[in-house]
């Protein structure tokens, strides 16, 4: 029994601590597996309760052995020596049992409350932790979101240049009379598009630097709570070991419980280290994607408003060269189409004014031929009856002109001779036309009698009231 608890006690080094499944573990082996909390650095409550209760109920298992060895140190053949060393033996281990059984419940004690202490604070810091980190992620999707966003602007507003670009050819016609209403309307229809594309571009830009402020802010938070957790560990690590300083060296079964919380902690270490490490390291790639992004971002935005900035500028002043050729074209048409206009109503008005003289003294000449023919038929008449041969008025040669002759002949002469038609170039023709206003016509026939002075008695009779019709003279 020496042997074997001295095999159990000082040779701790020949146990391999490694984590099995609790189905592996039979009642033969050793409960010295303790599995290891994800913060923290102690192990879990339920691993050292069972381990707590495997060694009581091996102390008392070494107890029953005692006793069976105090009966059989009683039994008969025993000499007097044999049953001292055994009755010394088993002092020795209740002596033993007794200091293990009071370290065992002072270090499941202290277990326990630093389980309490600890507990609370860390799950708190982790469920913070945990809940920032997923914030985090979140964050960087939506930064992710706003970089597509930001993408499919910068497609519209290249889109929007284009169309900007081949507009202006197409939108003014290569007349003189060309609408600038419609083309001022189209030019502030493009720019107001621009606008709101640029503008919808500036409130994503703000959002995504709003959304990096959180993602800093939430890593700060999580770096804040990182060293609170760290901090905390450290306490109850100091915990543990002013505990396991506190156990005496020379008790072997707290050397093997130390034994064991140190490889324990080892592997905690380890795997904190190890975990630290991931979560530096990703914190400073997630920094390093969200500067990159950022950075991106505002060179796209910069180049985007000095595009459009450009391309608006470009499309004003060709829009105003554009507008100022079409006036400079209609104001020219307009001078010309007035000048034109002009002459025409001058030569049209001088023109009519001639036809009307002319037509009054036709008419004035065709009144006056019908009373001289009407004078000649009354002094034939009278010159016939005179020599006593009154012919037939039906056999008359010297009949008087029919009313439908007289009225052809009036139709014809106030028939207009042919308009040749007017050219642009029509001042010199009028100055020559001027010169000599009777060149192209024709002069009436002479019926034996001076025109001017038929005018001149025509204009008398008018004055005294057409009665001296007997003082005209063929």
């Amino acid at each position: 029994m020496g042997a074997a608890w001295t095999h159990i006690c000082c040779s701790p080094a020949s146990i391999d601590f490694k984590c099995v499944e609790w189905s592996d573990i039979t009642m033969d082996q050793p409960m010295l597996l303790l599995r290891p909390t994800k913060i923290g650095g102690g192990f879990v409550k339920e691993d050292v309760l069972a381990y707590v209760d495997e060694l009581n109920s091996k102390i008392v298992a070494l107890e029953n052995e005692l006793k069976e060895a105090q009966e059989s140190a009683a039994g008969p053949g025993l000499d007097q020596q044999q049953a001292q060393k055994y009755e010394n033996e088993i002092k020795g281990l209740r002596s033993d049992l007794g200091a293990a059984n009071a370290a065992l419940r002072k270090a499941k004690e202290d277990l326990e409350n630093q389980a309490k202490n600890a507990g609370g604070d860390t799950g708190k810091l982790t469920a913070e932790n945990q809940r920032l980190t997923a914030e985090n992620e979140k964050l960087k999707q939506d930064a992710a979101k706003f970089q597509d966003v930001k993408a499919a602007l910068e497609k519209e507003i290249e889109k929007l240049k284009a169309d900007l670009a081949a507009k202006p050819a197409e939108a003014i016609p290569a007349v003189p009379n060309v609408d600038d209403a419609i083309m001022k309307q189209e030019i502030a229809k493009r720019d107001s598009q621009l606008a709101e594309k640029a503008a919808e571009l500036k409130a994503k830009s703000e959002q995504l630097m709003t959304k990096d402020a959180a993602i800093a802010e939430k890593n700060q938070k999580i770096a804040s709570l990182e060293k609170d957790v760290k901090k905390l560990q450290d306490e109850v690590d100091d915990l543990k070991t002013a505990g396991d300083s506190s156990m005496s060296s020379s008790f072997d079964m707290g050397a093997l419980f130390a034994e064991a919380q140190m490889t324990a902690k080892k592997l905690t270490l380890e795997a904190r280290n190890a975990a630290e490490k991931t979560t530096r390291e990703a914190k400073e790639q997630a920094e390093s994607i969200v500067s990159e992004a950022n950075a991106q971002a505002e060179r796209k935005i910069a180049d985007a408003e000095s595009v459009i900035e450009a391309t608006i500028m470009e499309a004003n002043a060709k829009a105003d060269a554009t507008i100022d050729d079409a006036n400079a074209k209609a104001k020219t048409a307009n001078e010309m189409t007035g000048t034109v206009r002009q002459m025409l109503n001058n030569e049209i008005d001088g023109v009519t004014k001639k036809l009307t003289e002319i037509t009054n003294l036709i008419n004035q000449l065709t009144d006056q031929a019908a009373k001289r023919l009407d004078e000649a038929q009354s002094v034939a008449m009278e010159a016939r009856k005179t020599v006593g041969d009154v012919p037939d008025p039906k056999a008359d040669a010297f009949e008087k002109p029919k009313a439908a002759m007289a009225d052809e002949l009036k139709v014809k002469l106030h028939q207009a001779p042919e308009q040749k038609p007017v050219k642009h170039d029509a001042p010199k023709q009028e100055s020559a036309a001027n010169a000599a206003p009777n060149k192209g016509v024709k002069k009436p026939a002479n019926f034996g009698f001076d025109f001017d002075d038929l005018t001149k008695a025509v204009e008398e009779a008018a004055k005294n009231g057409g009665n001296d019709n007997d003082s005209w003279t063929l």
